[in-house]
């Protein structure tokens, strides 16, 4: 499997992951208890995808939509924290490891709703940037995709001094001693 190939099958099943990220909040803020998600961005598999596959490409207009996609996805996370702080309130850590304590109220139903309409939102900007990205990658030839991803990172090796004392001169601390 080429490189290209490989990296669209990882992009389009990050996108699926993030679709799914988003119906389990829709589920959560009608009341439908579920399993917990991740409330760092970055152990999300979406989060995944993008802070480490995706930060390898590396050409200036896929960078550029990289960094757009990065900044709304950040946005979508500040309105699931929203949405989690209002519905797990009381219960703490408990309840949100464990489904642990009271249910959320119907103000507190309807206000995370409100919130997830935003992030609906926000989500659907993210799903139109990544078809954008997708176009631009899909539209690349092979050869030149090699090009876009960042050169493999190498072992540091520290640089050995071409010049070395001549024969018979010995140093002590820096010193010449003849």
């Amino acid at each position: 499997m080429s490189a290209k190939t490989e990296f669209v099958q990882h992009f389009r099943h990050a996108r699926t992951q993030h679709i799914k990220w988003i119906n389990q909040i829709k589920l959560m803020t009608s009341g439908i208890n579920q399993a917990a998600l991740p409330l760092n961005q970055t152990e999300s598999e979406f989060g995944t995808w993008l802070f480490d596959k995706a930060m390898m490409l590396y050409s200036t207009s896929s960078k550029r939509m990289i960094d757009e996609i990065t900044a709304i996805h950040t946005e979508c996370y500040d309105h699931y924290l929203q949405i989690y702080h209002i519905l797990h309130k009381d219960g703490g850590l408990l309840q949100g490891l464990f489904g642990l304590g009271k249910k959320a109220s119907s103000y507190e139903l309807q206000l995370a709703q409100r919130y997830y309409q935003t992030l609906i939102e926000r989500s659907d900007a993210l799903i139109s940037r990544l078809r954008q990205l997708e176009s631009y990658l899909l539209a690349a030839p092979e050869s030149e995709f090699e090009s876009m991803l960042a050169p493999a990172q190498t072992p540091y090796k520290p640089i050995q001094s071409p010049r070395s004392a001549p024969k018979g001169v010995n140093y002590y601390r820096g010193q010449r001693i003849e």
